[in-house]
């Protein structure tokens, strides 16, 4: 899911947020908001990952990752599809 590592920041993260805003609308009804909180922090860990990689240094820590991310910020989890009662959701 991550883009291309050697591709400038910005570049990355308009892609990420692309992909992270399309995954919002398909996932995001009511009742499943932890889980797209969780694909959140798993996409944030991949990435610094992938930015630590493009390094010769060992490891990107996050008190480094944590700037770039306030300064190019990937769009936070949102539930697009509410529903008064989940059951709803099925029908």
């Amino acid at each position: 899911m991550v883009p291309d590592q050697h591709q400038p920041i910005p570049h990355q993260r308009d892609r990420l947020a692309a992909k992270l805003v399309g995954h919002y609308s398909y996932y995001g009804i009511t009742g499943n908001f932890m889980p797209l909180q969780q694909y959140y922090r798993q996409v944030t860990k991949t990435w610094r990952k992938w930015l630590e990689r493009r390094s010769r240094k060992k490891e990107l820590p996050w008190e480094k990752f944590l700037p770039i991310l306030a300064r190019h910020p990937l769009p936070r989890p949102t539930i697009m599809h509410r529903y008064a009662v989940v059951s709803e959701a099925l029908s």
